[in-house]
């Protein structure tokens, strides 16, 4: 699907993707395996991630912007 969100973590070894239908991915760097996945309830449109990196806010096609924590990862 058609990534909307991509967000390089403070750790450097890991990123999180954000597609069209609505799946985030914890991906390794720079192999871009998969680590997890979550279905979310939404489509993200756009996104930013908290200067910390422990919070990531989305903007959802249904017009809210909707919050993701970012845990487990220093």
């Amino acid at each position: 699907a058609e990534v909307r969100a991509c967000f390089l973590l403070p750790d450097a070894a890991s990123a999180v993707i954000a597609d069209a239908v609505g799946r985030l991915f914890l991906m390794s760097v720079p192999s871009f395996g998969v680590q997890s996945q979550l279905q979310t309830p939404f489509r993200a449109m756009c996104g930013a991630m908290a200067p910390s990196g422990g919070q990531i806010a989305l903007g959802g096609e249904d017009g809210v912007v909707h919050f993701v924590a970012v845990e487990g990862l220093e």
